[in-house]
């Protein structure tokens, strides 16, 4: 019996002795790739992105205009949502079996009132206080993206932000504490996975929702400089990969291309020859990345010869800087190593994705976004291999302060909404160009757009805005382009004057119109002004007077005069969508008007802004500006801390621009009865008298018979002690003189003399 029971145990020995060598087989020779795999993978450093805060954005004195602010949001896990009415697999099914976007859309209008209708999702949104359908937007974006695999079911996908914080706060306190008085009666949180919300429970436990803390983009002031500040938004799957073959964002790179393809196709060969000269190398070897670079090292005679050569659109393209370029660890984290594995997760791999769309959060989106870090996690790692990664920290984004004066954008502003029509106003430092105001209206409130643009009420208001027949979007200060009527005529007068062509105080008949090639041109109220010299012709804004005066410049010695001060042209502005309006000389009619000849009648509307010429406000500024400081071009700036530059050389002489600066402050101040300046009534007639002494010019622009002209008004103050010089524009407003400059009267008023 004894000796049974030994061999019995023997055997049981062997036996699990066998079990072990066996086991130990399969792990050492089959199972070993795994489990090295494994292994590595636990040695691996773990990498994760850390985004940088963005910089604000402040007016000259230090008032915050725009900055990051935290926001309270709500995510969900999808592993651990009690949904009875939807799936994920119902979610893919609808991806994957629609066949059109419409269909798509459909399928998820239906996956989305089924969202609303889950108890879950109407308790939380009257604990909130937002509708269960806005809710269920959300949670289907979600759930979507863990659907396509792009967030695990266990990670917390954002869904719904902006929550208010004292709402937010008692519902992560409800949570905290549902949580752990579940933990302890020894209830699994997962428990309440299988029972849905109790819509009569006073502090409901939310099964699988987070609250979290990111941050959004503010604008404390609402509409209050929307167009300078611009929009921000989110990086598109396609700059996105743009970033990733190139490292840098470009605007609109596609659309450059094809610009650069076709002026390359149109150009002569002695063109291409000059080019090549100017550029250094076979203009058709450049890429539009590599033209921009060579342009930038151009000093001011290339750039005229490249602006000559037909490059002017390159130019400006050059001097705006990229939106994105990449730093250290924004390029390991999208490089070759970890780009598939990151396109598997998240189509959005920078760990902050927002972007400007417009104004200087576009422009200057570079300077404000700073450059996101890497962190490493080296668990298990040996020492030699923890000193081959490093930490990168963030690099946090800088503050941009702008040239804006709040407080004459302020004035500005409540000028223009004081009527009813569109317009805009801008005011430039006379001697810097630095832009002290810069208005448009009607305006917009830039906080609509701050990502994420969740919820029904948003993106209602976004199509309402993109649906306005006023198109408050449109920034007229500097994009829109209209006639400049009147205003062109100091100008015609500082052209003549400094090409010698013109005695100011020679006088000359005006009998109310002049005819030429069969046509009838008329004066200002088609009434006679008799004999008037230029004093006389720009306080009464004489029409006769300047249609033999810029038939005598003629309209291409008058084009460089043009082109120098800021007309024809961007002015440069650090502003995206700037409009150069138009100047035709031969250039322009090359382009423009190809085969048709040009006459002294078209000299003659070129002389009193009309015909061809097209203007923005800005640049009428600019003319101001250079005609008060004594002749000296202003570049306008809104980035106030930019590297200074050296002053332009003058285009007119001390003289001209004082004898131009006469007649505008007789424009003004004139009143003799018969003889009155346009402007005269607005400054003197039924108002207080500003304590500051003004010059300018009144234009009105005629558009079709069936609408009415626009209303200008572009002049500086005080006349006789340069500090500021503006333009006010009213699109359709009737009369420069009757419209525009009481509006100006009224930002002068705030400013100088303490309101109205």
């Amino acid at each position: 019996m004894f000796r049974f029971r030994v061999h019995v145990l023997s055997a049981l020995l062997i036996a699990a002795f066998g079990l072990v060598l066996g086991r130990l087989a399969q792990l050492q020779l089959v199972r070993h790739e795994v489990y090295l795999a494994a292994r590595a993978h636990q040695t691996r450093p773990q990498v994760e992105a850390r985004a940088p805060k963005r910089g604000s954005i402040l007016d000259r004195d230090g008032q915050v205009l725009a900055a990051d602010v935290p926001s309270f949001d709500l995510a969900v896990r999808a592993d651990k949502l009690p949904f009875e009415r939807v799936t994920l697999n119902e979610i893919r099914d609808a991806r994957r079996q629609a066949r059109n976007p419409d269909e798509l859309a459909r399928a998820f209008s239906a996956l989305e009132a089924r969202l609303a209708g889950e108890a879950w999702t109407r308790s939380l949104a009257a604990r909130i206080g937002r509708a269960p359908e806005e809710l269920a937007q959300g949670l289907l974006r979600a759930l979507d993206r863990v659907a396509r695999g792009w967030e695990r079911a266990t990670t917390p996908v954002p869904f719904a932000s902006g929550i208010d914080a004292a709402v937010w706060n008692a519902l992560r306190a409800a949570q905290e504490d549902a949580f752990f008085a579940q933990a302890a009666q020894g209830v699994p949180a997962a428990a309440s996975v299988a029972a849905p919300v109790r819509e009569e429970t006073a502090s409901p436990y939310f099964a699988g929702l987070s609250c979290l803390t990111s941050v959004r983009r503010a604008y404390p002031h609402g509409t209050f400089l929307a167009h300078v500040l611009g929009t921000l938004g989110e990086l598109h799957p396609d700059q996105l990969e743009q970033l990733r073959a190139r490292g840098v964002l470009l605007d609109r790179l596609e659309d450059r291309e094809r610009i650069w393809s076709e002026t390359l196709g149109a150009w002569p060969a002695e063109h291409r020859r000059q080019a090549a000269g100017l550029l250094g190398t076979d203009p058709a070897t450049l890429s539009v990345p590599a033209l921009l670079a060579v342009l930038r090292g151009l000093d001011d005679p290339g750039r005229r010869a490249a602006r000559a050569l037909g490059l002017g659109d390159a130019l400006r393209w050059s001097d705006a800087p990229p939106r994105v370029a990449l730093g250290e660890a924004e390029r390991f984290w999208l490089g070759e190593e970890l780009t598939q594995s990151l396109r598997r997760t998240a189509p959005a791999a920078l760990p902050d994705t927002r972007i400007g769309e417009s104004g200087v959060e576009a422009w200057h989106n570079q300077l404000l976004r700073g450059e996101s870090g890497l962190s490493f996690r080296l668990d298990g790692l040996e020492e030699s291999q923890r000193a081959l990664h490093r930490d990168i920290a963030p690099r946090q984004g800088s503050n941009l302060r702008l040239t804006i004066s709040s407080a004459w954008q302020r004035a500005a502003e409540e000028a223009l909404a004081s009527q009813s029509h569109p317009g805009a106003v801008v005011v430039l430092d006379c001697r810097s160009g630095e832009v002290l105001a810069l208005a448009s209206g009607p305006s917009f409130d830039p906080n609509l757009f701050a990502p994420p643009r969740e919820g029904a009420p948003r993106q209602a208001a976004l199509k309402a805005l993109l649906e306005d027949a006023r198109l408050p979007l449109l920034n007229r200060a500097s994009a829109g382009q209209y006639p400049l009527g009147s205003v062109m005529k100091a100008l015609v007068a500082a052209a003549a004057l400094e090409l010698g062509q013109l005695d100011p105080h020679a006088g000359l008949s005006c009998p109310g119109h002049v005819d030429e090639g069969g046509r009838r041109f008329h004066c200002d109220g088609r009434r006679p002004h008799g004999l008037v010299d230029l004093d006389q012709a720009l306080r009464r804004s004489c029409n006769v007077y300047f249609y033999r005066l810029g038939a005598q410049v003629g309209a291409e010695a008058l084009g460089r005069f043009a082109y120098a001060v800021g007309l024809g042209r961007r002015t440069e502005l650090d502003l995206p969508g700037e409009a150069g309006g138009a100047y035709p000389d031969a250039a322009w009619r090359a382009r423009h008007l190809p085969g048709q000849s040009w006459s002294r009648g078209k000299d003659f509307l070129t002389a009193i802004g009309q015909g061809y010429v097209s203007a923005t406000p800005l640049q009428a500024a600019a003319l101001m500006a250079c005609l008060a400081n004594g002749g000296r071009p202003v570049t306008p700036r809104l980035w106030a801390d930019a590297p200074a530059e050296a002053p332009a050389a003058p285009v007119f002489s001390a003289r001209t621009a004082a004898l131009v600066r006469q007649g505008l402050d007789e424009a003004v101040n004139v009143g003799t009865p018969g003889a009155m300046g346009t402007a005269y009534k607005a400054f003197h007639q039924g108002v207080a008298p500003l304590p500051v002494r003004v010059a300018g010019k009144t234009g009105t622009a005629d558009v079709t018979d069936e609408q009415p002209p626009h209303a200008w008004f572009a002049g500086y103050a005080p006349a006789h002690a340069l500090q500021v010089a503006f333009c006010v524009f009213v699109e359709h407003g009737g009369h420069g003189g009757e419209v525009a400059a009481p509006l100006a009267y009224r930002m002068l008023r705030t400013v100088y003399g303490g309101g109205r």
